[in-house]
């Protein structure tokens, strides 16, 4: 009879273990959108104007000032003028990202699907590229600037 109560204890603690152990996963660290966020967020400049592309060419004007800040809020910004005043493409306030990728998404402007940026993330290097039609915008006014835009940025630390 003890040889029976050991092996229906023995039976029920490993029944016990067996149910714990099958339990959900806690996911192991952050998730895709939290990377996507932690690697986006922050100050993005440019370190000279060439560092701006239209069609494969330099930007018209001086980028060298141009400044984009993406808070954890969703909220974005822009610093820099275009000193010949013929290019004013960011009047952008809110962000969001879509894709299931670490370093490579998509934004979203202002809630806007067509008005998005392809993003790559390298570390402390960011190219964002994006293309304006000519009756297209990305949350602002155009002047003549159609084409594919390319601006390669770097965060401030």
């Amino acid at each position: 009879m003890k040889k029976l109560n050991y092996l229906f204890t023995l039976g029920v603690l490993f029944s016990f273990f067996a149910i714990v152990g099958c339990g959900e996963d806690d996911p192991d660290g952050p998730t895709i959108q939290e990377q996507q966020l932690d690697a986006l967020v922050g100050t993005w400049v440019t370190n000279s104007s060439s560092d701006v592309k239209l069609n494969s060419a330099d930007a018209p004007g001086d980028w060298s000032g141009f400044e984009i800040m993406f808070t954890r809020q969703g909220d974005v910004s822009v610093i820099g003028d275009d000193p010949t005043m013929e290019v004013d493409i960011f009047a952008i306030q809110t962000y969001e990202i879509n894709g299931d990728q670490v370093n490579t998404f998509t934004l979203v402007f202002d809630g806007m699907p067509s008005e998005t940026a392809n993003v790559t993330i390298n570390g402390t290097s960011m190219t964002m590229s994006f293309t304006l039609a000519a009756d297209d915008k990305l949350g602002a006014k155009v002047y003549s600037v159609e084409g594919d835009w390319v601006f390669n940025l770097t965060k401030q630390q």
